[in-house]
Order: C-alpha cells, then structure tokens, then sequence
C-alpha cells in the first residue's frame, strides 16, 4: 500500500511541474497608420476614412459651377452696365458654356454667345440666340474678320452690312460685289477708294452724291488742283 501511494505522489508531481512549462500561445497583433492596434489588419480605420474621402469628391464637383456663379451675382451696376452681366458673361466664355447665357437678360445674350462662339471657334453658337441670330453672326464675323460667316446670315440688311464691315477691316474689295443692298455696296465702294486711293473704286460707286463725295475725297487726298474726273467706261 505504501509503495502505490509513493508512485501516485510522483505521478501526480509530473503532471504539476507538465502544467508549469507549458508554452504561452502567441498573439500577433497590427498597428495601423493612425496608432491604433488590432488583431487584424483589416480592421484598421484607414481603409473607411479614404472611403469617406472618395464619397465627399462628387459632392465638391457639383457646386463647383454654382461656387463660381455667387462671386458675380449681386454685382453693382455702373454707367458702362451691370458688372454681374460682364461677370457672367466672362464666366461663360471661360468654361465655353452657353447655357450661362441663358442666365441674363435677352438683350445681353447676344453679346455672351458671340464670345463663347469666338471662344470655342464656332460661328454656329448664333443658333442659340434665336431672334438675334442673324446680329450675333454679324458681330461675330466682324470681330474674327472672317466674311465666310456672312454667308449665314439670311437677312438682307444684316447680310450686306456684315460684307462691308469685314470688307472695310480686311481691305478686301472683292467683298464689296457680294453685297446686294445699293447703299451698303457704294459705301463700300467709296471706302475702298480712299483706302486704295484709286478712283476705279468711285466709278463703280451708283448713287450720284455719293460718288461726286468719292471723287471730292480723292482729290483732297492727292492734294491736285485739278478736279478727280470719272473715268470713262470701258477703261
């Protein structure tokens, strides 16, 4: 009896020094970019705040255009015109958006398409201007000095008066034959003659006043004595 209660002393002393050496179990844990430890990469912070970042840009984006339109509205007005007019005006030439246009009054529209036309290089933003369409191509193609846009414009006045302005700019006589109104293609005539000084240009002037004023003209320029006479037809 005593030997058995000896082997179960030993028996039950191995199991308490087994127990007392058992290795710890290792816990791998992370710290994350804002110092923050987990047990799990996946867990840090960082992947959400980059996810708010991300929804919060479209929202940024869309009042972009709406930031930019508050700086112009409430503008003063002077004798030259309505600062918030010219502000909006230059806003829609800058982002070449003719639906800012849209946003003055009917009788400055004209002025905004034009710009964001010449802007974007294209005549054909005159079709937004709807009743000033024909002005808006005259204007347009006098400031670019570009006749073939006169060729747009379906009025006659319009038409005529956009041939001798881009005529009388480029110094281009030619234009002159394409103009169908008598009075704007003598002026135009007279024109070339005292810009050329050549009195071919008073002859083909029709309305006598007016070309007896282009003779007068080219005399006083010469500086002769003698009177500029007409050249005879034919010659």
């Amino acid at each position: 009896m005593k030997k058995i209660l000896i082997i179960l002393g030993i028996l039950a002393t191995f199991v308490i020094l087994s127990g007392c050496v058992q290795q710890p179990q290792i816990v791998t844990q992370y710290i994350c970019s804002d110092g923050t430890t987990v047990a799990d990469k996946t867990l840090c912070p960082a992947a959400k705040i980059a996810d708010e970042t991300k929804t919060a840009a479209p929202e940024v984006e869309e009042t972009t255009l709406e930031s930019q339109l508050a700086v112009c509205y409430g503008m003063p007005s002077t004798q030259s015109g309505s600062l918030e007019d010219i502000c909006i005006i230059g806003l829609a030439g800058k982002l070449k958006d003719t639906s800012l246009c849209k946003k003055l009054a009917k009788d400055q529209r004209m002025t905004c398409y034009v710009l964001v036309g010449g802007v974007k290089k294209d005549p054909d933003v005159c079709l937004e201007a709807e009743f000033q369409e024909d002005e808006c191509y005259n204007k347009y193609a006098t400031e670019k000095k570009d006749a073939s846009v006169c060729e747009k414009i379906k009025e006659a006045n319009y038409k005529s008066n956009c041939y001798q302005s881009v005529a009388n700019y480029t110094g281009d006589p030619a234009l002159c034959d394409k103009i169908t109104m008598i009075n704007s293609k003598d002026y135009c005539y007279r024109d070339m003659a005292n810009k050329f000084q050549d009195i071919t240009y008073c002859n083909k002037v029709t309305t006598a006043n007016l070309k007896q004023e282009c003779l007068q003209n080219l005399q006083n320029m010469q500086g002769g004595s003698k009177p500029v006479m007409e050249m005879p037809a034919g010659k």
